[in-house]
């Protein structure tokens, strides 16, 4: 019986009782498997809102591509997203942060701020003004929490006050006939 580490948990065991992945063994019945496999969906998704969130900077910004985003400047979205104190250096938790939707709707927030600051300040570099503009964010991210909350119960309201119009339109079409009247005036009937 041959012994293998599982690259999960770290903890020996047999061969046999292991799944073979690209990166080595993991256990099947202790569930380190099914971890990985929930860790790779998370970060795959977490990659997708990261390009998101990207592509609205380029959106705000008037970029042709996310490529002219510089790299240096993803480390500091990666600080607000994992929720890190003074960029990693006293604490950091992992993904625990804003998530990368919520930063990415405070900057279609910040969005007259943003290109206000591009038209009226002078930058070292485009990195300088990527961090000014990020600044402007940090600093509305809660403003821009209360105005989607708003938004969100607006868009609630507005949908439950036009069911109940739809409502009140069908109840008011019941079908009801009404009895005519004996009327010796009445000439309906020979119409």
């Amino acid at each position: 019986m041959a012994l293998v580490i599982c690259q999960w948990c770290r903890n020996k065991d047999e061969k046999s009782l292991m799944i073979k992945d690209t990166k080595g063994y993991y256990h099947n019945g202790k569930g380190c498997y099914k971890s990985l496999l929930d860790d790779k969906e998370f970060k795959r998704i977490e990659r997708e809102k990261q390009t998101k969130l990207a592509e609205k900077i380029a959106e705000v910004y008037e970029l042709e591509n996310i490529q002219l985003i510089p790299s240096q400047f993803y480390p500091y979205l990666q600080d607000i997203r994992n929720d890190s104190k003074l960029f990693g250096k006293l604490g950091k938790s992992y993904k625990n942060g804003i998530p990368y939707d919520g930063i990415a709707y405070t900057y279609d927030y910040c969005k007259d701020a943003i290109r206000e600051a591009h038209r009226t300040k002078e930058f070292k570099n485009f990195l300088m003004e990527l961090r000014y503009g990020l600044a402007i964010v940090k600093n509305n991210l809660v403003d821009a929490k209360e105005h989607s909350i708003r938004q969100h119960k607006n868009k609630l309201l507005t949908d439950h006050s036009i069911k109940q119009v739809e409502s009140r339109d069908m109840s008011l079409d019941t079908g009801v006939e009404y009895k005519k009247r004996k009327d010796m005036n009445d000439i309906s009937n020979l119409l």
